[in-house]
């Protein structure tokens, strides 16, 4: 599933990365030209984005869907304590590094979470603590 997903959106950013400059001038008028070297590293951002996308999907058929808020979360602290400071450094070169480490920083957190819900190996943190108790049958509670 990862592949196929992962597989479409590296043929679509190779189109689009093989005709960038037409397309970036007829789209933006001949503006914005000086940042188109940007490009590729956008490209790179979105297909871990999409990957990790995938990846939620498989957390939440096996019904784990916390642990792709954790992959998540990893990828928004990844931005907020590198993204700040290498904007204020960088500008927007700084703004896409942190995108790119933001997104490949999701895909490998949910991946390794992935791997060890799919083994059986649940972080004592993330899994077995935080899953909702099924429920009794042979409780009397309300009854």
């Amino acid at each position: 599933f990862t592949p196929l997903y992962a597989g479409g959106t590296v043929a679509y950013w190779a189109v689009f990365l093989l005709f960038k400059h037409p397309i970036v001038r007829f789209l933006y008028a001949g503006k914005y030209l000086e940042v188109e070297y940007l490009i590729p590293w956008v490209a790179l951002a979105s297909v871990f984005r999409v990957a990790t996308v995938a990846l939620m999907v498989a957390l939440k058929a096996i019904q784990a869907p916390f642990l792709g808020f954790i992959a998540f979360a990893v990828s928004d602290v990844i931005a907020l304590l590198i993204g700040v400071p290498a904007i204020w450094a960088f500008g927007l070169d700084g703004a896409i590094l942190a995108y790119v480490l933001s997104g490949v920083g999701s895909f490998i957190a949910g991946f390794i979470l992935l791997r060890q819900a799919a083994r059986g190996e649940p972080s004592q943190n993330t899994w077995s603590s935080l899953r909702q108790p099924e429920p009794n049958p042979e409780s009397n509670c309300g009854t």
